[in-house]
């Protein structure tokens, strides 16, 4: 598995450990639905940006982004009290997101670390939250090596 795919991977195993949220995927643009395929509250992770510098002796280093976005939906049929705790909720998520994956790595990159936090645009009744971790890695860029078949003997006879 490549270094990109092997991070989102990571996240998503240890979003799932957590057990607060019903749906935990890669980002496909589940929320773009009029009725979204996730559980509520819901995490999608997908990979935001990376950068390459020039190959060095083989090697290219990469930094990049993973966003986890965290997404709820409010029910506005709740008592004053529930409804306050429910505000509050996806902020309480986004706060254990970042305690679970900041700092983590399997080895394969560097260590996750937060780097921002953005609300987007409310749909309907969805709050939707993204958090931003980068990480670095260093992939090999030499090509794998093919065996060299034997030459054929050629015997020219003057």
């Amino acid at each position: 598995m490549d270094v990109l795919s092997t991070v989102v991977a990571d996240a998503i195993a240890q979003l799932k450990l957590l057990g607060d949220f019903r749906s935990v995927d890669e980002n496909w643009g589940q929320l773009t639905f009029e009725q979204p395929p996730v559980g509520w509250p819901c995490a999608l992770v997908d990979v935001d940006e990376v950068s390459y510098t020039a190959p060095s002796r083989g090697y290219q280093r990469g930094e990049g982004s993973i966003t986890v976005t965290v997404a709820d939906m409010m029910l506005t049929a709740l008592p004053n009290h529930a409804t306050q705790v429910k505000r509050t909720a996806p902020l309480v998520l986004l706060d254990r997101v970042a305690r679970n994956l900041n700092g983590k790595s399997t080895g394969s990159y560097s260590a996750l670390v937060r780097s921002k936090m953005k609300k987007l645009p409310q749909v309907d009744t969805v709050r939707i939250y993204e958090l931003t971790f980068r990480f670095a890695f260093t992939e090999n860029m030499t090509p794998p090596l093919t065996p060299v078949k034997a030459a054929a003997q050629i015997t020219v006879e003057l």
